[in-house]
């Protein structure tokens, strides 16, 4: 049974509508372990490719030629990198030998059974699996720019903050040279091009990715935990954009976590007013 959550009048283009799915706690206990697992794994999968994803948006959306700009180029590097390789282990999960088994005794769609065949061929054998393989989880042994073309002065730096922050430093080439280490190229390649090329793949392979997980996780549920299920709707009346909520580098950092929470209270009373 749907229930509507009271809320103000809602603008169609502005407002989010969200789902809580709510789970019966003693059937979920009730179900057998590998049930269970199998249900909570493929919601931590979703979250992270989720979270990263939008993440990354967010990041791209903020790249300029400003030093913050830059950074948040930096920030697309590390964040593509660790998404194509969550999306690389998360396919291996999904068919290695703890959730293989209890996945395959769900009646899959057509539509997902075709869905599994492209993201192996997109996952196993082409940029994803090189990004996990080369910089995913790990440094590489050697970074270089050679073969990428309009790499200039404005390129060539590193940008830090004054002395009372020692360490906070960001190195623009460092992620520039990222792209030499990623794509398949000849003499002359633009590294802004192979960062387009690269992280629109990324994102591509990572939506199919996220509605199969998602598909999967429904199914489960409605398989393992049939009738113990209830569905709320959450309507946000004014959802922000990616846009409205950037990501920032360039801060004056915190000594401590219950400072940065301090900040945050005391700006968000200052935005009531």
């Amino acid at each position: 049974m749907e229930k509507q959550t009271p809320s103000a009048k809602t603008d169609p283009v502005t407002s989010l509508n969200i789902k809580k799915i709510k789970i019966d706690a003693a059937a979920l206990k009730s179900i057998t372990p590998e049930q269970r697992s199998t249900i909570l794994l493929l919601g931590h999968m979703a979250n992270e490719a989720n979270w990263f994803r939008k993440l990354l948006t967010q990041a791209v959306l903020g790249i300029s030629d400003e030093p913050e700009g830059q950074a948040q180029f930096g920030l697309t590097v590390s964040l593509g990198t660790i998404l194509a390789s969550k999306l690389h282990e998360g396919w291996l999960a999904l068919n290695g030998e703890t959730l293989g088994p209890v996945l395959s005794k769900l009646a899959l769609s057509d539509e997902l059974k075709a869905l599994r065949k492209e993201l192996k061929a997109l996952i196993e054998d082409g940029l994803i699996a090189n990004i996990r393989n080369k910089i995913g989880f790990h440094y590489p042994t050697s970074l270089d720019f050679v073969h990428l073309a309009a790499v200039d002065d404005e390129d060539t730096k590193i940008l830090t903050t004054e002395m009372g922050f020692v360490g906070d430093l960001f190195s623009s080439i460092s992620s520039i040279a990222l792209m030499d280490a990623l794509i398949d190229h000849g003499e002359g390649t633009e590294w802004q091009d192979a960062l387009v090329g690269v992280w629109n793949q990324v994102t591509e392979v990572t939506g199919r990715y996220c509605f199969l997980v998602s598909e999967l996780l429904a199914l489960a549920v409605e398989t393992f935990l049939p009738g113990k299920l209830a569905v709320e709707q959450i309507d946000v009346p004014d959802a922000p954009t990616l846009a409205e909520r950037p990501l920032i580098f360039f801060a004056r950092p915190p000594d401590n976590l219950d400072e940065l929470i301090a900040e945050a209270k005391a700006a968000e009373k200052l935005a009531e007013g």
